[in-house]
């Protein structure tokens, strides 16, 4: 694991703290048992359907890049 610093309101600090007491855990476990909750619940990017909803933009505008230049960015996006 490595060490990270994150900013807290005092409200934040003392509701962490009680629920750290009443649980018997530390404010460190809580609050990677907290992201890592949120982080499971989180989608998974789809990279091609937001290069497809751009490229409807490009459409609309009449200008689009052509295929081989998609094509190209693709291996590097």
């Amino acid at each position: 694991m490595q060490r990270s610093q994150i900013y807290l309101s005092e409200i934040h600090l003392g509701q962490l703290a009680a629920f750290a007491r009443a649980r018997g855990t530390t404010h460190s476990a809580l609050v990677r048992e907290a992201l890592d909750d949120y982080l499971a619940r989180q989608e998974p990017l789809d990279k091609q359907a937001l290069r497809e909803q751009a490229f409807g933009a490009w459409l609309a505008e009449g200008s689009g890049p052509s295929l081989p230049d998609l094509r190209n960015e693709e291996r590097h996006f």
